[in-house]
């Protein structure tokens, strides 16, 4: 949706014999408030820049109830609602399945949109926990055993110490609880 201000009424434009042109102007964002340029390049030419509002919209979700911090979201906690992306500067959630079982790391209150920074996924590997370290070589996969040097969530890079070679290394965490290194 594109909503228009209105043209100062002391603003005299010429005519235009050629259809009017729109463009982006330098530093114009593409939702929110922005300015959308219009030019006539007729045999009096001119141009303006117009503010506008552009508004799009999505099914983000949202909280169907006072969730507190320190929950883990649960299946009719959140619904998915359609809300102007434009006025959520700090992203959103759109992945319902995804969602369950993260933990929230404020209050949030009835039929507020999501955002990733209100939600952490669960931790999958504690400090210290014995994890399965899986290392990629081509067409080849090794596998042993190693120590969790930091706790993590699926996603997250940690530090883990083979327990043969007592070799410290990074990987990632991945959904298995597992720790990839590349």
């Amino acid at each position: 949706t594109v909503t228009t201000s209105e043209l100062g009424s002391r603003l005299r434009l010429h005519q235009c014999e050629k259809p009017l042109q729109a463009f982006m102007p330098r530093g114009s964002r593409m939702v929110g408030n922005t300015t959308i340029g219009i030019k006539c390049t007729g045999r009096k030419p001119w141009s303006i820049n117009l503010p506008v509002k552009v508004s799009v919209y999505r099914n983000v979700l949202v909280a169907t109830k006072l969730l507190s911090r320190g929950d883990t979201i649960q299946a009719g906690d959140i619904k998915l609602a359609s809300r102007d992306i434009a006025a959520l500067p700090h992203g959103y959630l759109d992945d319902y399945d995804d969602s369950l079982g993260q933990t929230l790391k404020r209050r949030v209150m009835p039929d507020t949109a999501l955002t990733p920074s209100m939600v952490k996924k669960p931790q999958l590997i504690k400090r210290g926990q014995r994890v399965n370290i899986v290392a990629d070589t081509g067409s080849m996969q090794v596998r042993t055993l190693g120590k969790a040097l930091k706790a993590g969530a699926e996603g997250d890079r940690i530090s883990v110490q083979n327990l043969r070679s007592k070799k410290k290394l990074e990987g990632i965490v991945t959904v298995r609880g597992e720790v990839r290194i590349r």
